[in-house]
């Protein structure tokens, strides 16, 4: 019986977040698979075995590469943080939202946020990437 061409229903939108959610897929998840695989194969042409493991590795290395991905983000995040801290006490000067040099003492850190802020006398939420000089 002669296989008909297979046209895509899903969006291309709902492709991409497919295949993102599929690479969260456990290592048991896959081993479900494989096995279901194999219980359903035709025993007079079997699947190569080293695709199975050329597999076994490809999904391992995305995990690696999403746990270091995720490593990294948070290594950017606490660094962030480290040099905003480290600006307490300190006399700087940023540009304001109305583009005048502001000078001040920067008298609290806030990391509530996404990402630091700062209180430079009484102006609370300075970026701190708005500092230009630091006494």
């Amino acid at each position: 019986m002669p296989i008909s061409s297979v046209t895509s229903t899903v969006p291309p939108a709902a492709a991409s977040q497919s295949a993102t959610s599929g690479l969260a897929a456990t290592a048991d998840t896959f081993l479900k698979l494989l096995v279901t695989n194999l219980q359903h194969q035709d025993p007079t042409q079997p699947q190569d075995s080293n695709e199975y493991v050329a597999q076994i590795s490809q999904m391992t290395m995305v995990e690696q590469l999403t746990k270091l991905t995720s490593t990294s983000s948070t290594v950017a995040q606490d660094q962030q943080v480290a040099s905003t801290v480290a600006l307490l006490g300190r006399t700087v000067t940023y540009v304001g939202a109305d583009g005048v040099p502001t000078t001040g003492v920067v008298a609290r850190v806030d990391v509530s946020g996404d990402a630091p802020t700062i209180t430079v006398g009484d102006t609370d939420g300075v970026d701190p990437q708005l500092v230009t000089s630091v006494s």
